[in-house]
């Protein structure tokens, strides 16, 4: 696909966030992301888990659980999303004068 507008098309019924960049820009994301995970890494280690893991199981203890019903809802849901990104990306795949 060489069409911007095909991949937007393609993009937009997809669940989740992508962003597309510019070739010349790859190395310069690689190392921002590289950067924000060392931060990360730096900031769980400087933290205690003594201190992180009451709070966490106070917050989980507050919010509800799924019933069956609900989470048969959401894998259904789930599996609809797989089902239609598979088939724009097979139909995008065999003719991408479709799209």
């Amino acid at each position: 696909m060489n069409n911007p507008e095909e991949v937007e098309s393609i993009i937009a019924f997809l669940p989740i966030r992508i962003s597309v960049i510019d070739s010349s820009e790859v190395d310069r994301y690689k190392q921002s992301r590289r950067k924000m995970n060392q931060r990360r890494r730096r900031a769980t280690r400087s933290s205690t888990f003594s201190t992180i893991r009451p709070h966490v199981l106070k917050q989980m203890g507050q919010v509800p659980l799924l019933t069956r019903e609900q989470e048969v809802e959401i894998s259904k849901r789930i599996e609809d999303a797989e089902m239609m990104v598979q088939k724009y990306l097979n139909r995008s795949v065999s003719s991408p004068a479709n799209i």
